[in-house]
């Protein structure tokens, strides 16, 4: 509720109020051509719901209710049907991320004081520390070895991990992830185990871009060829050549805008892309002094989405 106007007698009261949520969005996609078919929501409920992984197999979703008054990690399969929740406790639990192997999943959460990197089995169960470096640890994955964990470091990039766990800093190093502009801030590892993307941070710890980093020599969508990546900004949808740099534009405009707090994800054959698709209603109220707060008294003299 916000804008409130008095009568000049201030026996009268017209104010605005508004709703907003986001749910977790189904783009079927062809990635040989970059073209969309259709956008499906796949969730109608208040709150906000983001897609950040799809399970190896195509079969399940992991979402967060990020930003939420209880911030949790959920499970719903790809066709929006059996929404699970995975925790439920006061801790702030962001972005998981399946295995490789689709039996776990990790994220990072303040659960014991700080933000380190947790996993969890998909049925709830198992919730395992993964590290404890004393620094704030963002968007942890595995590589699909198993063997080595990403660990994002807002602004300062990220650090890769190795066994036992959960790592200490003695045991990580830190990955070279300047580019121009500012420093890459891993969240994604491509499945193939080649490519690091992630957020662009600058100086001053805004996010400016996306950026990619080949572990050979935010987020974004991997296509099957792990060559190309796929991603959606309030301007429309890209789908963009990591070793060229050449764009291709796949969408001017989406039914539902994209959610800015987190990225793309792609089905493994990359025939459907998922993202956090924004909402929102707001009205303009009336009320006489008095009685004002009762819902009878209060009349919606416009509505608009």
């Amino acid at each position: 509720m916000d804008l409130p106007h008095l009568s000049r007698d201030g026996r009268a009261l017209v104010f605005r109020s508004k709703l907003a949520w986001v749910n977790p969005a189904a783009v079927a996609f062809d990635p040989s051509t970059g073209r969309i078919r259709g956008v499906t929501l796949l969730q109608h409920r208040t709150g906000t719901l983001i897609p950040s992984d799809v399970s190896p197999d195509g079969k399940w979703l992991a979402l967060s209710s990020v930003l939420d008054r209880q911030q949790d990690l959920f499970l719903m399969r790809t066709d929006g049907t059996g929404l699970t929740r995975l925790t439920d406790d006061p801790a702030r639990d962001w972005t998981p991320r399946f295995t490789a192997d689709g039996k776990a999943l990790t994220f990072w959460s303040n659960r014991g004081g700080q933000y380190d990197a947790w996993s969890i089995r998909p049925d709830g169960s198992g919730r395992t520390l993964f590290s404890s470096t004393g620094a704030t640890a963002t968007f942890p994955m595995f590589a699909p070895d198993g063997q080595r964990l990403s660990i994002g470091q807002i602004p300062s990039g990220g650090v890769l991990g190795t066994p036992p766990w959960p790592v200490t800093a003695e045991r990580t190093r830190p990955l070279a992830l300047e580019v121009p502009g500012g420093t890459v801030t891993p969240t994604y590892w491509s499945r193939d185990g080649r490519w690091l993307s992630g957020y662009v941070v600058d100086s001053a710890g805004e996010w400016v871009g996306f950026g990619v980093y080949d572990l050979t020599t935010g987020d974004v969508a991997w296509m099957p060829d792990f060559r190309h990546v796929a991603y959606f900004t309030h301007r429309g949808g890209l789908m963009q050549d990591v070793t060229t740099l050449e764009r291709r534009e796949i969408a001017t405009r989406l039914p539902y805008p994209p959610d800015q707090l987190a990225g793309t994800v792609a089905a493994a054959d990359g025939k459907a892309l998922y993202y956090g698709a924004q909402e929102s209603e707001a009205n303009i109220w009336f009320g006489k002094a008095g009685i004002a707060q009762s819902a009878r008294t209060i009349i919606p003299l416009e509505t608009w989405s």
